[in-house]
Parts: structure tokens; C-alpha cells; sequence
């Protein structure tokens, strides 16, 4: 055999063989929801119209098993108008990725060119004044077809051995939003760790409502949570609103779902 062409060969099957371990092209569609947190507290009367708002992909979005677009990203977007005691809207803007790749992002998920539309409105309050936490959850959508390379999905590390005068501890299952949670009353018996959950995205109109499971506070609209399959008692209520109550049967077989939350103002009395 030439050795010229059995170099060649193996060049090309060596940079073919890296090339694999660089990940995989995949496509994200426009619309695809990207979960997002508040890096910093945001209240009303610490922000003015025009003021940037910082934040982070709150769980990877993956494709095929690909992580598209990794945990931790950098998110931004803007403060749209202030009102102290009554709201706060600002829009999700864009994203970079590790690459420094900008990708440009909307705050709904129906894309629209009105920018009075493309925001989200927050009412819930803070103390005295309009607010929420660092860490809460919105949900931003892709404004943009998206093709990245995409990398695998990293592994869960080993949990180290335990000594044996010590008994081993079960490997723990977060079930509570990223939104901080506060006690509405005794709190419900964690669930076994082989529990199955499902996915469930809770929105409502107005945003910012407060969401009871079960009795138990669980983080305001929008929040993605992560129930056991069984039956639940969801309630979303907000001051000045009728409170929306509804019976959650979740099962493994029903997959992902969303909840939209019409609230009705309440009459004056």
C-alpha cells in the first residue's frame, strides 16, 4: 500500500474520530421554552424603566440526550416600566452561550411585534413594595431557530462511600421549585426517592400569583414544578383576585403539563 495514502487515511479518520468528541449539531426551534432565574433581587424601588436585569438558565435544555443550551448561561433583559406599589414589567432579551454566541430570546411564547406585548408583568409583592427574591423563575422562549453544537448530557459523580459506623444516606430528590419556599403550614412527608413526578408549568394572567400545593407554598407564576404522580390540590391566588383552584391528576403516562390561570379581579365590596 502507498504510505502516502495510509497517512492520509489516517489523518482523516483521526480528525473524523475527534470531531465526534466535539458534541453534535442539533437544531433548537424558535418558541422552545428556556427557564430562567434572577440572579439578583428585583424591586420596584430599586429599579428604574430602562435598567438591565441579569439572569441564568435555570436547567440545561437538551436535545436527543445533547445538552443545547448548558445551565448557568448568561440571560439579560430589561426593565420595561415601574410602578412602586402596583407592578413591574421587563422583557427577556437574549442569551449567551459558553461560545459567546448571543441568541435573542422573548418573554412569550407566541412570537408577536408588538413590544407592549413581548414582557412580563409582576405584581406580587415584597415587603412594601413590588418584588421578588434572587432565584425565581420565569419562563423565556427562543425568538430564533437555534443550531448549536451540542455537547453530552454530564454524568451524576459517584456519591463517595460512607464509613460504616455511619449508615448510608438515601440520594435526595429535589421536588420544590428554584423560588424560595415558605411555609403556609405543616409541611407535607418528602416522598420516597423512587417516587415518579411529572412535569407541570404553572403561568397565570396576571403574573406573579402565589402557588399553593397541596396547601403548601411552592414559588409564583410562572414556575416549573416537579410533582409526584398522584392527586394534588393546586391553588393560585394573588390580592384583589379570586383564587383559582383546580384538582391535579398527574400521571407518568399524561407527560408535561400546562396550566394557565385566567385570575378574575374581585368585586368591590
Amino acid at each position: 500500500m502507498n504510505l502516502r495514502c495510509l497517512s492520509g487515511g489516517l489523518s482523516l479518520g483521526i480528525l473524523f474520530s475527534g470531531s465526534l468528541l466535539w458534541g453534535e449539531r442539533v437544531r433548537v426551534p424558535d418558541g422552545t421554552p428556556i427557564p430562567v432565574r434572577l440572579k439578583t433581587d428585583l424591586r420596584s424601588n430599586q429599579v428604574e424603566p430602562g435598567d438591565r436585569v441579569d439572569f441564568e438558565v435555570a436547567r440545561p435544555v437538551t436535545v436527543r440526550g445533547l445538552v443545547a443550551i448548558p445551565e448557568g448561561s448568561v440571560t439579560w433583559g430589561t426593565v420595561q416600566s415601574v410602578k412602586r406599589d402596583k407592578e413591574i414589567k421587563f422583557a427577556v432579551q437574549g442569551l449567551r452561550l459558553p461560545n459567546l454566541q448571543e441568541i435573542k430570546l422573548r418573554s412569550v411564547s407566541e412570537k408577536t411585534t408588538n413590544p407592549g406585548k413581548d414582557q412580563i408583568k409582576l405584581t406580587s409583592m415584597l415587603g412594601v413594595v413590588v418584588g421578588v427574591r434572587m432565584g425565581t423563575e420565569f419562563m423565556a422562549f427562543l425568538d430564533e431557530d437555534l443550531e448549536v453544537e451540542a455537547a453530552p448530557a454530564p454524568k451524576a459523580p459517584a456519591a463517595a462511600p460512607q464509613p460504616a459506623a455511619v449508615p448510608a444516606k438515601p440520594a435526595e430528590v429535589t421536588t420544590a421549585p428554584a423560588a424560595p419556599v415558605v411555609s403556609q403550614g405543616p409541611q407535607p412527608v418528602a416522598p420516597a426517592d423512587t417516587a415518579e413526578r411529572v412535569t407541570v408549568e404553572c403561568f397565570s394572567d396576571p403574573t406573579g400569583a402565589d402557588i399553593l400545593i397541596d396547601g403548601s407554598f411552592y414559588g409564583s407564576t410562572p414556575s416549573i414544578l416537579k410533582l409526584t404522580a398522584t392527586t394534588h390540590h393546586l391553588e393560585i391566588s394573588m390580592p384583589g383576585y379570586k383564587n383559582y383552584v383546580q384538582n391535579l391528576n398527574l400521571s407518568v403516562d399524561g407527560g408535561f403539563r400546562t396550566l394557565r390561570a385566567p385570575l378574575e379581579k374581585k368585586e368591590h365590596e
